[in-house]
């Protein structure tokens, strides 16, 4: 059977030579001038040897070799390099995949060392492997082609290096070199991408433009430009092709990847379109000012607000100043007429290249109405205090008189209604009499009355009147009476029998009193003043301590006015003399104790409302923006003052957006609120997370570096991805994006710088693909 052969050299002489040589043994020879004409070659035949010179134009014999063992149909052919430059040149047969390395010397020399690797391939073979090449004994280095090599080398280093990918096109725009940049922005190895149709890489409506370049390139460069880039393998390239040769044959590709700066203008764009649209649809009002309080700019509700387009305000001043910093309160009348309290604030930025002011107006009406109302209310509370108060300092000082309201009541009853006879009587001189000396009766009687209260000391105070109606609360009230004495127990017990919906148990000690509070419901709590472990001011301490609002009634020995004093200003709600409890003494006693408990747990849970107004935000539940900042600065002074970390996280709802503009904004906010209730979960009691505004919230980790943070974080962003949020029918996911930065003891890094920082961060995490955690350090 005929051996065929195909030798590829650039030089003719060599190729006669071996096709005469080769011809004349048996051999079927076909030549190729070079590494291109090789490959064509190969589309049709295919030799049991091939002998392949290592310096060509075009492909060259290096690039040629490997491009030829990544063939399939060639990986048993027999691949021989030959090389006139093996003395000059350290090539390593072990890269080009060769069986034999023949150094081209003399051409009989040469053809002998071909013909004996060919008939003994499995010697020569072993010989290669080992680093050996043939016939180079007799062959001495050359300079002029040793510094050509070098110079060849450095120059291919140097295109190695470039950024941008460049290619070398051939006739018919085949691909006969690519740096490393071209390889990896292509995403084909070498020995597959060279010999290939440079057109043929890219998708059907790019090729077509590349073939119009390449068939104008005598008329100059071609450009594609990043107005409209090319896409390959998701990326966006710019490309210029350049001529070598006035045919246009031949020429230089240079292709940049724009990628990441089209992505950039894209998102910067969408941001832009996005915080647009959210100044456009932002319940308060925003405008930008000039500095000499001239509106450059107005929102949708800043036309609400002050009635007016937004081109109407655009050239007029404010009439108010612009104090930066805090916010401040200002009064308007809107365009109906109606006097409007708005919240303002105005931070200095830039508009347009000159210095402004954004400001933001929040009408505060409503909340200015309902604290009004709240202070209101609060008031009429105190009033409420004041006046109970003052009744029952009254009739303290009538029963320790020994007086009660009637012989008061009664005699300014008689001395009013004798005053308004004597004007219409004025005629009749017997009744004039008559009314006069009732007149006079009734003032001794007030008199007297009054009289017997002013030897009372100023330090005594309140013992009870006789005459209330019993306590009915509406509802079974459970009292705890601490008494040590069994006989002052079951006199006590025997009124309590008598009263409707009371029940009373029974505590010997303050301790045993502690016991029974800390795990039973007590409405109210009677106490002998002294104890065996104790008085009734150290049981009232112990409830301040310990925090609990139970209402408390004294029980006192008669004559004990100093000790009343003292356990009414230690919180005591009342008191009671042991020789007047009855059952109408006690049932007043508890009427008022529990009202006046039940005023001050109004007035509690009022100022509680208006605290929760102030650092909740109603939708999620979580802390606010206002709230955030005076945290973060707290955290930030007290990490300051101790040395100790604190990270700062920004979290965002990925494509938000998606969620309202499909499912609507109630859908929206039951997601928002679901988020916020994951955020309060997964908090550690030293956290902080505060909804920050729109979709945005944020996490403040005292003494947590970013490492402990990343955790936090991961499980978070891992928990809202698995989370499925329902709204009626329809359920719902979503993912976020976390961006952290660290405050480090060793900085000087301000609320800014982290807040910023943190964004920055965020801003990374969207960059990267959204639904991913980053991290970055302040001195990155």
């Amino acid at each position: 059977m005929t051996k065929k052969l195909l030798a590829v050299d650039d030089d003719p002489v060599v190729l006669r030579y071996i096709d005469r040589v080769f011809s004349e043994k048996g051999y079927k020879v076909v030549t190729a001038e070079d590494g291109l004409a090789a490959l064509d070659v190969l589309k049709t035949y295919t030799p049991d040897v091939i002998l392949v010179d290592m310096v060509m134009p075009n492909i060259d014999g290096k690039k040629l070799c490997k491009i030829l063992r990544g063939m399939k149909k060639l990986k048993e052919i027999y691949l021989i390099a030959l090389s006139a430059t093996a003395v000059e040149e350290d090539i390593k047969s072990s890269d080009l995949g060769v069986d034999a390395f023949i150094a081209k010397g003399p051409y009989e020399e040469m053809t002998q060392h071909i013909l004996a690797a060919i008939e003994q391939p499995e010697v020569f073979s072993s010989r290669c492997k080992s680093g050996e090449v043939i016939g180079i004994e007799n062959l001495y280095p050359r300079r002029i082609t040793k510094e050509l090599l070098y110079v060849k080398k450095h120059l291919e280093g140097v295109i190695d290096k470039i950024s941008e990918g460049i290619l070398e096109l051939g006739p018919k725009g085949r691909v006969l070199y690519a740096n490393p940049a071209a390889l990896s922005i292509i995403a084909l190895p070498e020995e597959k991408l060279l010999g290939r149709d440079f057109a043929e890489l890219f998708p059907a409506p790019h090729r077509r433009k590349i073939v119009e370049l390449l068939m104008a390139l005598d008329k100059g460069t071609g450009t594609i430009g990043e107005e409209s880039p090319m896409m390959l393998n998701a990326r966006l390239l710019t490309m210029d092709i350049v001529p070598v040769e006035k045919s246009g044959q031949r020429a230089v590709v240079i292709l940049k990847d724009v990628t990441e700066r089209k992505i950039q203008e894209e998102t910067l764009q969408a941001s832009e379109a996005r915080l647009g649209r959210l100044i456009d649809k932002n319940a308060d009002a925003i405008m930008i000012v000039a500095p000499d309080g001239v509106v450059r700019f107005a929102n949708p509700s800043a036309e609400r607000l002050f009635g007016a387009s937004s081109h109407e305000l655009a050239g007029k001043k404010l009439g108010f100043p612009l104090p930066t910093g805090e916010s401040s309160e200002i009064e308007l009348i809107d365009a109906e007429g109606n006097a409007v309290v708005a919240e303002m604030r105005a931070v200095a930025m830039e508009w347009e290249g000159e210095k402004a002011y954004l400001a933001s107006l929040r009408d505060i009406t409503e909340r200015k109405q309902m604290e009004a109302e709240l202070r209101k209310a609060n008031r009429k509370i105190l009033e409420q205090q004041d006046k109970v108060i003052e009744e029952e300092r009254l009739k303290v000082l009538l029963q320790m008189a020994g007086a009660t309201a009637h012989e008061l009541n009664q005699p300014l009853t008689v001395l009013l209604g004798n005053i308004d006879l004597l004007s219409l009587r004025t005629e009749e001189p017997q009744k004039f009499s008559r009314y006069m000396e009732e007149l006079k009766g009734a003032g001794k009687r007030v008199a007297s009355v009054i009289k017997r209260i002013q030897t009372i000391p100023q330090y005594d105070t309140a013992l009870h009147p006789e005459h209330e109606p019993d306590a009915n609360m509406g509802r079974d009230i459970t009292v705890l009476f601490v008494e040590e004495s069994d006989n002052d127990f079951e006199k006590m017990r025997g009124i309590f029998n008598e009263i409707e919906k009371i029940s009373l148990s029974r505590a010997r000690s303050i301790e045993s009193a502690a016991s029974i509070l800390e795990h039973d419901r007590i409405d109210l709590l009677m106490t002998d003043y002294l104890l065996p472990d104790g008085n009734a001011l150290d049981l009232l301490r112990l409830l301040h301590e310990e925090d609990k609002a139970t209402p408390v009634i004294v029980i006192t020995d008669k004559g004990n006015e100093m000790i009343a004093s003292r356990v009414i200003q230690a919180g005591a709600h009342d008191y009671l003399t042991k020789e007047l409890v009855s059952k109408e003494t006690v049932s007043r006693c508890l009427t008022r104790a529990m009202e006046k408990a039940r005023l001050k747990k109004e007035a509690m849970l009022a100022q509680e409302m208006m605290a929760e107004m102030a650092t909740r935000d109603q939708l999620t539940g979580l802390y606010n923006r206002r709230y955030f900042m005076e945290m973060l600065e707290r955290e930030l002074a007290k990490a300051r003052r101790y040395a100790t970390g604190l990270t700062l996280c920004m979290v965002d709802l990925d494509r938000f957006k998606n969620v309202n503009d499909s499912y609507g904004h109630s859908a929206g906010d039951s997601v928002l609120s679901g988020i916020g209730g994951m955020l309060n979960e997964g908090a550690r009691e030293s956290d902080f997370a505060c909804r920050y505004g729109g979709e945005e919230f944020v996490i403040i980790l005292p003494s947590t570096d970013l490492e402990g943070a990343r955790n936090v974080c991961e499980r978070l962003r891992k928990s809202v991805e698995e989370a499925l949020f329902e709204y009626d029918t329809m359920r719902i996911r979503i993912t976020i994006s976390i961006g952290m930065t660290e405050y480090s003891p060793s900085d000087d890094s301000s609320l800014s710088d982290l807040i910023k920082m943190a964004d920055d961060a965020l801003y990374q995490a969207k960059r990267e693909g959204r639904n991913r955690v980053v991290g970055l350090r302040i001195d990155d």
